[in-house]
């Protein structure tokens, strides 16, 4: 009979051992995604804004009188700043700038923006977020 014990508790010993162990890694797991998350939450939350934010540059014309003239929407899902416009030619060298407009769109928004320019076409339209978007469309005046 002494032999038939030994068995049985060494069995309940290893099992006991084995769910004290799986118990201790998944608290750490828990701990560890926890200090991820509180770590990496606001870049993620950033991102994901971002991925929401999206614009579409519909129109871009010359009147003929020195200024293009960029029609922008706000197709996302969040509200869009956009801060800066820029037009480069083919070689990406700049033709033009205009920085720090803080043109707040909605979704669902239209705006037009004014740029000075005088230039070679075609161009490259870029229309920069303040979240870090940028939408770009080859354009010619």
């Amino acid at each position: 009979m002494a032999k038939g014990v030994t068995p049985v508790i060494s069995s309940i010993l290893l099992m006991a051992i084995v769910v004290s162990a799986s118990i201790l890694v998944y608290i750490w797991s828990i701990s560890q995604l926890e200090g991820f998350r509180m770590v990496y939450g606001d870049e993620v939350d950033r991102a994901k804004h971002l991925l929401e934010e999206e614009l579409l540059i519909e129109d871009v014309w010359d009147p003929g009188n020195g200024t293009l003239l960029i029609y922008v929407r706000n197709i996302g899902k969040v509200e869009a700043v956009i801060v800066d416009v820029l037009l480069l030619d083919v070689n990406d060298e700049l033709i033009a700038a205009e920085y720090s407009l803080n043109i707040y769109l909605s979704p669902g928004d239209v705006s037009y923006i004014s740029i000075s320019y005088s230039g070679s076409t075609p161009f490259k339209v870029i229309v920069a977020t303040e979240k870090g978007g940028r939408f770009e469309v080859l354009a010619r005046g």
